[in-house]
């Protein structure tokens, strides 16, 4: 008798796939999650076995084992400035949030000895959530200022002794609006206190593929791609020189005059979180305003 039911419910659901862009985009985000669920089960015990526990090498396990989810969700990545992650020691990444598909992007293009700073609260998100903290993800407390830049000093320490990267969302919470919001300071700040290069990633907008408002998900053609949307991904180092080019740019004051052509960009006086922030949203703007047959022509020809 049961059987006699699972037979229609099986059909239903393709139906429904079909006809209703509400269905599709619970049944995706309901896959999304259960599937990430079972893949972090999998990877505890060969975080365990690896490292015998907590250790930011255990990412290179997590990462492998996601990276074939892009798939299943009809998504494509293309990414370009990759040559700016391939620096040795370690730099603060920062990155816009648009939403829990980030962390595909994220682990599409997540370099060696990486981890990341997330809220508190997804130390509780069961089996994910004990798979980040093997994988030495950084939990923080928003709520508690003190105890968020407690973490964070911490954190440049452990950046230093142990050679790891950090990424960090600096904008604080998750935003679809097509912009950026304002930067909060502790991802600067971490990389004052440890010196350490920052450099910014920015994902393209979703709103061709994901709208969690309107519910909607799909994973069709766009743009001549087939079959499959492309996420844009730019990389961008921020060296001495760009950041004075960005000054230039946006017509912010210049750096002392007694400062000497090589020295370190953090010691000046320029708020660096400013300037990225501008940045970053000027690289946004520009893989917005990219033309569809140029993203379908890269999207031919690259091998991500």
């Amino acid at each position: 008798m049961e059987v006699l039911w699972t037979v229609p419910l099986l059909l239903l659901i393709p139906l429904l796939m079909w006809t209703s862009s509400t269905f599709v985009f619970y049944f995706k985000k309901c896959f999304y999650v259960a599937y990430m669920m079972c893949l972090a089960l999998l990877a505890i015990p060969l975080c365990v076995l690896k490292s015998g526990g907590r250790d930011v090498e255990n990412m290179r396990i997590i990462r492998s084992l996601v990276r074939h989810v892009k798939y299943f969700l009809g998504l494509r990545f293309e990414v370009s400035g990759w040559e700016h992650l391939q620096t040795e020691g370690p730099y603060v990444i920062i990155s816009n949030h648009q939403s829990s598909l980030d962390v595909l992007g994220l682990m599409e293009i997540l370099p060696d000895r990486c981890t990341m700073i997330a809220k508190k609260e997804l130390v509780y998100a069961g089996t994910v959530g004990l798979v980040c903290w093997l994988g030495g993800i950084v939990f923080i407390n928003r709520k508690k200022t003190s105890d968020a830049k407690s973490v964070m000093t911490d954190a440049a320490k452990t950046m230093l002794d142990e050679q790891i990267r950090l990424w960090v969302f600096p904008e604080g919470t998750r935003n679809q609006r097509g912009d950026l919001l304002p930067f909060k300071k502790g991802a600067f700040h971490l990389a004052v206190q440890a010196q350490v290069p920052v450099i910014p990633i920015v994902f393209s907008s979703y709103s061709n593929f994901y709208l969690r408002k309107e519910k909607q998900f799909n994973s069709g053609n766009s743009s001549g791609l087939c079959s499959c949307f492309n996420v844009f991904l730019c990389v961008r180092r921020s060296s001495h020189a760009e950041v004075l080019s960005l000054l230039r740019r946006h017509q912010i004051e210049d750096p002392p005059k007694d400062r000497h052509e090589g020295d370190d960009v953090r010691r000046h006086h320029i708020p660096l979180r400013q300037i990225l922030q501008r940045d970053a949203l000027g690289l946004l703007e520009h893989l917005q305003l990219r033309n569809p047959e140029q993203r379908a022509d890269a999207a031919l020809n690259t091998n991500h």
